[in-house]
């Protein structure tokens, strides 16, 4: 309504610190985003390591993928992400915890072993 968009802009007027750097008092949305973050890229490479185990090998199948896409779904992507989302609140340690043993018991049930000395930084 007319009434709320007045109440908006005055807001947005009267206080523009508290719009364009509600980020630095609230950090709820931060932290969901990266701990999202983390999800999806755990995700990834439970996938990639799946896929890598049935056809033999980093990157037989032919389907290319970039240096990049690999790095960001590797060891050292998915601890950045989780390094991002535990120095934005600490409490993500909980989801990161989740999220460890949610791949980890995932594996397990695909019948893969969990195998620290295969475990690369760089592919």
């Amino acid at each position: 309504s007319t009434t709320d968009a007045l109440a908006n802009s005055a807001v947005l007027s009267l206080l523009p610190t508290h719009f364009f750097f509600h980020f630095l008092y609230y950090t709820d949305s931060a932290a969901t985003a990266s701990v999202l973050l983390f999800l999806l890229l755990l995700s990834q490479q439970v996938a990639s390591a799946g896929a890598q185990s049935s056809s033999g090998g980093f990157g037989s199948s032919g389907g290319g993928g970039g240096l990049l896409l690999r790095l960001a779904t590797g060891p050292l992507g998915v601890g950045g992400a989780a390094a991002l989302a535990l120095s934005i609140r600490q409490t993500n340690a909980v989801w990161l915890m989740h999220g460890v043993i949610s791949a980890s018991l995932t594996q397990l049930a695909d019948g893969r072993s969990i195998d620290p000395a295969e475990t690369r930084l760089l592919p």
